[in-house]
C-alpha cells in the first residue's frame, strides 16, 4: 500500500475503533459491533457469514494469484465483546453505555482485524491462497469459540493456521512474542451446594479449600510472580433462588495451558473434601 493510502486507512481505523469503544456490547449482545464488521467486510469484497455461534462474523477472501485455489488458507481471529465495568473511562471517546466498557481491548482486536481486511483486499490479485477472518463473540463469557465451532465456522473454508494478537501495556510501536505461553489463561468454576443443613458453613469451608489451590494471595496479586502461578479470585458465596442453595464461584488465572489439568485436579479435590 502506498504511504498516502496507509495514512488514510489509519484515520479510518482510529475512528472505527473509537466508535466501537463508545458503543461496547456485552457477551452475546454484539449486534451493533457484528453489523459494523460485516458491513466493512462486504464493502471490501469478502464472502461474509453472520450470526455464527451467536453474533460471530466470518469473512473469506480468496486470492487471485495463479494456483491460489490450491494455496494455503490462513486465518486471523479477533474477539468483539466488552465487559461489565463501572470505573471511569479516561478517554475522550468514552463508553456511552453505563457499566459496560472495552477494558480488555477487544475494540482494538476487532479494529486490527478490519485493518488486515483492508490491506489484504488491496493485494488480493497477488495472494497465493485464501484468508479467513474470524470475529468472535462472547469471549469474556468463555462460550463464543465453542459456539462458533458448533455452528460450523470452518464448514466451507478451514484454515491451516490461525493467528491473533492481544493488547499489552508496552511502549508504543513495540510488538512482543514468546515461545509457548505469553499471557495468562482464564477459566471459571461455579459450585452449587444444596441441602437443608448448614449451607453457609459448608460454603465457607469450600471457599477456604479453593483458596488453598491458589499460589498467590489476593493482597499480592499485583506483584511480580513465577511463570507457573495459579491465582484464584473467589466471589463471596451467595444464595441462589432459594434458601436451600448456595453458589460458590471463582475466576481462575494461570500462566500456561499445561497447568490446567493440575488446577482442575486440585479444584476437584477441594470440592470433594
Amino acid at each position: 500500500m502506498r504511504l498516502a493510502s496507509v495514512t488514510a486507512v489509519e484515520a479510518q481505523l482510529i475512528e472505527f475503533r473509537h466508535d466501537l469503544h463508545r458503543h461496547p456490547e456485552l457477551s452475546g449482545q454484539e449486534v451493533r459491533t457484528s453489523m459494523r464488521v460485516a458491513e466493512r467486510l462486504r464493502s471490501l469484497g469478502y464472502e461474509v457469514r453472520t450470526n455464527v455461534g451467536g453474533h460471530g462474523v466470518v469473512g473469506v477472501l480468496r486470492g487471485q494469484a495463479p494456483g491460489a485455489e490450491n494455496g494455503p488458507t490462513i486465518g486471523f481471529r479477533a474477539d468483539m465483546d466488552a465487559s461489565r465495568d463501572f470505573s471511569v473511562d479516561p478517554v475522550s471517546y468514552s463508553s456511552v453505555v453505563e457499566g459496560v466498557r472495552h477494558n480488555c481491548g477487544h475494540d482494538l482486536h476487532t479494529t486490527v482485524g478490519i485493518g488486515l481486511a483492508i490491506g489484504l483486499a488491496e493485494i488480493r490479485s497477488t495472494l497465493p491462497g485464501n484468508i479467513v477472518l474470524i470475529f468472535q463473540p462472547a469471549e469474556e463469557a468463555g462460550t463464543g469459540a465453542e459456539a462458533m465451532l458448533a455452528d460450523g465456522v470452518f464448514a466451507s473454508v478451514k484454515p491451516e493456521a490461525i493467528l491473533a494478537v492481544h493488547t499489552f501495556p508496552m511502549e508504543l510501536g513495540v510488538l512482543a512474542s514468546h515461545p509457548g505461553s505469553l499471557l495468562a489463561g482464564r477459566a471459571r468454576l461455579s459450585v452449587t451446594l444444596r441441602g437443608n443443613g448448614e449451607l453457609d458453613s459448608a460454603a465457607s469451608d469450600l471457599h477456604a479449600a479453593l483458596m488453598a489451590v491458589s499460589t498467590i494471595r489476593p493482597e499480592a496479586a499485583l506483584e511480580p510472580t513465577t511463570p507457573d502461578f495459579i491465582y484464584l479470585d473467589l466471589a463471596p458465596p451467595r444464595k441462589h433462588h432459594v434458601e436451600t442453595e448456595v453458589v460458590v464461584s471463582e475466576l481462575v488465572m494461570s500462566a500456561g495451558i499445561e497447568n490446567s489439568p493440575q488446577i482442575r485436579r486440585k479444584e476437584m479435590q477441594a470440592i470433594e473434601d
